[in-house]
């Protein structure tokens, strides 16, 4: 680096330059470096004063020292391209008379310094090795000879490149240099390093697709070049995307006015900016002109400040609104716009979503906007189940009138007053709203007095009246709110489908059920700002998935994960894998929320991930995978087939006696060697080769931890890790003394309409009827102050040699855990369960230390560890649940 300082000390003093340039030429011809027919006079030379002696000094070691190593010319190329890049700059602002010669005159010798460089390269053994390298990179060498020449004389950047592209090297020199090989020349180059580091392992389609598909757009130019540059290292892996299909998109509307804000505004996206690009811009190109232009610029970058983390849902959304642009113009930004991302900021995008099913006829004024700032602003979190329950479905049914405008103070008074959103009371209470009633106040009484009625039952359990289906559906709903997404339909399955069982609950209990309890109030409170780029991959994948169901095959998805897992390439379709799995799941009945990035949200992603993820989607496809093509699946496993003919032996003669409870003796055997079967359905004359064969197939389902961890790993291992980092920024606030705390009250139920309450506790095995009918399964849900159910405790009993145990999987609700102190929650729960076990004389209580059934919650599952219990493993392993996971439980934690 002292040699490029030194260099470039020429620019910085012009006027000293005819002193500078003299005394020691002779040895740069020493030296070799200046051609016989170079543009100086050496007559003119002699009656310079001097050259900086220094460098003269340094150039001349440099030779003596290197000569054989052509990548010290390159070095030196570097150095002298960017005094000649200076010293170009110099002359186009406009230098004159005498500076202006004299550095026209160092920039020509500058020029046929860095020809000669390059010409000893060639001329080495050095290049020769460059020819050959990228040869085996797959570059045809005869097809480009000239581009070849290029990269040989710039390895150094070559080099780079090729570390940026990884396992796609060869593609990147057989497909992605050559497509932009009229874009390659002095200039571009170090540009062109830039984008590639950045891109990282997608550099090969950013050359291949993203750089040919600006430039036949017209967007690469001399004056756009920095730009482009830029925009590339912002978006990093993604800009092949933003150059293929962002860029491309807005084409139309880029020239010298726009295109410093649309670098600016993709500094401000990164990796976003592909959509917003692709999808925000173009829903306001019939607005954009010359006045415009600054304000949707500055808006656009407004919005990315409110909605760090859902840029991509924000832009993707914005489809939806140009016919709102078109209408409104710029205006719409601060009407609706602005005012949706500062009061809903994570979950704008679905409000975004929700304003462009309304409809043009509803919206026709900035009154009928002024409806929907309201409601995102003063309705919180439930702005857009409001939009999509209320005011999209009041449309279709004509129970709203167009424009909203019409309706606005109806809307307003029903959501200051009713103590449940529904449809059909909004109807009732329009109604009333606008009949000609005395005392209306009354009636609205009474039609709230019917819900709160509902409610009432619905929390007691049994139904006093004969109320309309949809409507005891409607606040079952709202009662037993879904810790995950579920549709209302599946409530109303579960409710038709199960039987009232509140007679397997021991009487004995009766005196502690609905028992009250305060517990210390709180909330999680954000330290310093929050990242929410490690849950990108799975929001994109939810978000899809959510709005647009796809077809996957469970088996055929598990030999694809270890197939890929073993070819090395899953890390690479990590989004793709995650949409199938994250099918898998909703298939199973469950599902996410749309993603915001408060606490309690950012815990179920994280939770999906860290527990249904990892303990227990990616096993289950696996399993299936194994059972349905054992030999294919475990030659990817690489497991060997292992030997059991003297267990098939034993096996095969107690089969084959008459010995009473065969099955279940034959179970226990299996599982003193480490195997289990739900069933013994061997037919009669099964010989011991057979049953060996048997115990194989059998031990090959027991798939290592430790390559589901490495599967885990390759699909979110190291973003998860980032996610619990994230998470630590927020730290729990006590309110007050656990005197004063929030009121709760611990109900034992299996009434009927509590059936669908393990949906709130974020349970899979939700809809398990097999569960639901076991005697010895009990629930325990806890209701808040308001009668609205926050999670639950579900206990199951084990009998063994004579004794009983109580088994507890603790499940309060996200929102409850966000409210509350941890500590004191989980001990009322302990505090609560022990006093079963007293009342019921069981030996001890007990909680399984496989997490998929101890918890779902992290916090609970942290607690439950911190804990230190003492553990015991039973001789046999039990039934937690049965579908569609069937969970066993041997090793608990002894509760004390």
């Amino acid at each position: 680096m002292a040699l490029f300082y030194k260099i470039r000390r020429l620019l910085f003093m012009p006027k000293e330059i005819n002193q500078i340039l003299a005394q020691h030429i002779k040895e740069l011809d020493e030296l070799g470096l200046v051609p016989t027919d170079w543009v100086w006079h050496k007559d003119k030379i002699k009656s310079l004063e001097k050259i900086d002696e220094q460098l003269i000094y340094d150039l001349v070691n440099l030779h003596k020292q290197y000569k054989d190593v052509p990548e010290i010319f390159e070095n030196a190329i570097y150095i002298l391209k960017t005094l000649h890049n200076d010293l170009e700059a110099m002359l186009k602002q406009g230098a004159s008379g005498t500076e202006k010669k004299e550095a026209e005159i160092v920039n020509n010798l500058i020029t046929q310094l860095k020809n000669l460089l390059k010409s000893r390269i060639l001329k080495s053994g050095e290049s020769k090795k460059r020819l050959k390298q990228l040869q085996e990179w797959k570059f045809d060498v005869g097809e480009y000879p000239d581009l070849a020449e290029f990269l040989i004389t710039h390895w150094h950047g070559t080099k780079e490149m090729t570390k940026a592209a990884g396992r796609d090297v060869n593609e990147l020199f057989r497909y992605g240099l050559p497509a932009v090989k009229n874009i390659i020349n002095e200039k571009t180059w170090p540009g062109l390093i830039e984008m590639a580091k950045a891109a990282d392992k997608n550099v090969y389609f950013l050359f291949a697709y993203g750089l040919p598909a600006v430039q036949k757009a017209g967007i690469i130019n001399e004056k756009s070049w920095s730009g482009l540059v830029e925009m590339a290292k912002v978006a990093g892996e993604n800009a092949d995307d933003l150059f293929r299909y962002g860029l491309s998109a807005v084409k139309d509307i880029i020239n010298e006015g726009t295109w410093p804000g649309l670098v600016e505004m993709a500094k401000v996206t990164g990796k976003n900016a592909s959509n917003l690009f692709f999808y925000g811009l173009p829903a306001v190109k019939d607005i954009i002109n010359e006045g415009t232009w600054p304000i949707i610029t500055q808006r656009f970058i407004e919005i990315c400040k409110y909605c760090k983390g859902t840029e991509e849902q924000i832009f993707i959304r914005f489809e939806n609104l140009e016919p709102l642009f078109t209408h409104f113009g710029p205006d719409l930004f601060d009407e609706l716009i602005i005012p949706t991302v500062k009061a809903q900021k994570g979950s704008a995008f679905l409000c975004f979503e929700s304003f462009g099913k309304i409809g043009m006829d509803a919206l026709q004024t900035k009154d009928d906007l002024e409806l929907l700032r309201f409601i995102v602003e003063k309705k919180s979190t439930r702005a857009n189940d409001i939009f999509v329950h209320i005011i999209i479905a009041g449309i279709k049914h004509g129970a709203i009138e167009k424009p909203l405008s019409k309706e606005a103070d109806i809307i307003k008074e029903f959501m200051r007053s009713a103590p449940s959103y529904l449809l059909e009371l909004y109807v009732e209470f329009r109604n009333i709203y606008k009949g000609n009633l005395t005392d209306k106040h009354l009636h609205y009484e009474n039609l709230f007095k019917d819900i709160r009625q509902v409610k009432k039952d619905i929390v007691d359990g049994v139904l006093t009246r004969d109320y309309n289906k949809n409507l005891v559906i409607g606040v079952l709903y709202s009662v037993f709110s879904p810790e995950v997404t579920i549709e209302r339909s599946k409530y109303k399955e579960i409710l038709d489908n199960r039987q009232d069982r509140q007679q397997d609950i021991p009487s004995a209990l009766n005196k502690i059920s609905r028992k009250k309890v305060s517990i210390s109030k709180g909330s999680y409170v954000l330290k310093g700002e929050l990242d929410t780029s490690s849950w990108n991959n799975l929001v994109e994948a939810v978000n899809e998935i959510n709005r647009k169901r796809i077809d996957i095959n469970p088996v055929q998805l598990g030999m694809n994960l270890i197939a890929e897992y073993r070819e090395g390439t899953l890390r690479k379709k990590q989004k793709e894998y995650l949409r199938y799995i994250y099918t898998f799941d909703v298939n199973n009945g469950n599902s996410l929320p749309d993603f915001n990035a408060n606490h309690e949200t950012l815990i179920k992603y994280k939770e999906f991930i860290g527990d249904r993820l990892k303990n227990d989607l990616i096993f289950s496809l696996l399993s299936k995978a194994q059972q349905a093509y054992p030999q294919k699946f475990n030659a990817l496993l690489g497991s060997s087939k292992a030997d059991y003919r003297r267990l098939a032996k034993t096996l095969f003669g107690l089969w084959k006696s008459k010995a009473e409870s065969k099955e279940k003796r034959i179970k226990s055997i299996l599982e003193k060697n480490g195997l289990y079967a739900d069933k013994i359905e061997w037919k009669m004359n099964i010989t011991a080769d057979e049953i060996n064969s048997w115990l194989n197939s059998l031990s090959a389902n027991v798939i290592e931890k430790s390559i589901i961890q490495k599967i885990f790993n390759e699909l979110y291992g190291e973003k998860y890790a980032v996610m619990q980092k994230e998470i630590e920024k927020f730290e729990f606030k006590r309110e007050g003394k656990s005197l004063f705390g929030k009121p709760f009250r611990f109900v034992l139920s299996k009434r009927k309409l509590h059936s669908c309450s393990m949906f709130n506790m974020g349970l899979c095995i939700a809809p398990d009827d097999k569960l639901w009918n076991s005697e010895d399964m009990w629930q325990m849900i806890i209701f808040d102050e308001e009668d609205n159910a926050c999670g639950g405790v579900i206990y199951r009993t084990i009998k063994e040699d004579g004794k009983y145990y109580l088994t507890a999987s603790i499940q309060p609700s996200n929102s409850m855990l966000s409210s509350v102190s941890l500590q004191h929650l989980y001990a009322k729960i302990i505090q609560f369960s022990m006093l079963m076990v007293k009342i019921l004389k069981y030996q001890n209580l007990l909680i399984s230390t496989n997490s998929i059934i101890h918890s779902n919650r992290g916090s609970i599952q942290s607690a439950i560890s911190s804990m230190n219990y003492p553990k015991i493993k039973l001789k046999h392993n039990y039934d937690f649940s049965y579908s569609p996971y069937h969970h066993k439980y041997q090793e608990f934690y002894i509760v004390s």
